[in-house]
């Protein structure tokens, strides 16, 4: 089976929107910022968040999103985020540091 790039894009978007929806719901965003985290950091979340489930084979929106999880403290979005992007293409040695800097963070 050749692997194209509008494949990957449909397998990102299969599995992103069902990962986005099973780990970042409506309950998520109300409660993934942390309560101490600015007005602007919250809205820059949102904003990331709806950019991510509108587009969830972009690899820089995703990167984007777990950026501004990681600077919310929502480092489990991150992480999915982050793991998500390994599924669309696990050839991406940053996302891999990215998450062993989180899972260590995490104390995993």
């Amino acid at each position: 089976m050749v692997i194209t790039k509008a494949w990957r894009r449909r397998l990102g978007q299969a599995l992103g929107i069902g990962a986005l929806v099973a780990t970042l719901g409506t309950a998520a965003l109300a409660q993934g910022v942390n309560p101490s985290a600015d007005e602007a950091l919250k809205r820059r979340y949102d904003e990331a968040f709806r950019a991510v489930f509108a587009d969830p084979g972009s690899l820089d929106k995703s990167f984007a999103f777990a950026e501004v999880a990681i600077q919310a403290g929502n480092f489990e979005a991150a992480i999915s985020a982050l793991e998500r992007m390994l599924i669309i293409n696990p050839n991406l040695p940053r996302v891999r540091l990215e998450l062993g800097v989180l899972y260590f963070r995490l104390g995993s």
